[in-house]
């Protein structure tokens, strides 16, 4: 399933996730929905999440954030997983791939005694800590979003980075 974190106007990022279905098929990635907006069917238990957005960007203070931020549109991991507690069953056992600039790439802290997570890192936490599930693997990916590029194999661990899930 691939969920879109869009504004209104986006549709760099609804096309990026139309072709990716086009290539792989929907029987591979499922149907595309769009968070903060459609109503959105739950997860079978072992189906891939696919998070799709311009980049990660934050600070300090909030966090990392998902989203366009020229829009003015943009999401904490606490916020997009409220929105969507209610896809993940119980038994859900599938991976979670975040498409956007820089999701893996921790937020940079002026205090360098200071760890702060990445978007994924962060994600991740809230996914686990819900279900219960520390087995649980979330991707993401360093760098700037390239819409033009056709989203990487799910299976290609060269491009896809995953998150340490650090408890707290």
């Amino acid at each position: 399933m691939i969920i879109c974190v869009i504004s209104d106007n986006d549709h760099d990022v609804m096309h990026h996730a139309e072709i990716a279905v086009g290539h792989y098929g929907s029987e591979a990635l499922g149907g595309i929905y769009c968070a903060f907006r459609d109503v959105i069917p739950s997860l079978r238990d072992n189906e891939d999440l696919i998070i799709m957005a311009y980049g990660t960007a934050g600070d300090s203070d909030t966090g990392p954030k998902i989203g366009n931020f020229d829009a003015g549109f943009s999401v904490t991991p606490d916020e997009l997983f409220k929105n969507l507690e209610s896809i993940f069953p119980s038994s859900w056992s599938g991976n979670t791939y975040v498409e956007a600039g820089s999701s893996a790439d921790a937020v940079i802290d002026p205090d360098p005694n200071l760890h702060q997570l990445s978007f994924i890192e962060d994600f991740g936490l809230a996914i686990t800590d819900c279900l219960k599930n520390s087995e649980l693997r979330i991707f993401g990916r360093s760098g700037a979003f390239n819409a033009d590029e056709i989203l990487p194999p799910l299976q290609d661990r060269e491009r896809w980075i995953q998150a340490e899930i650090r408890y707290l």
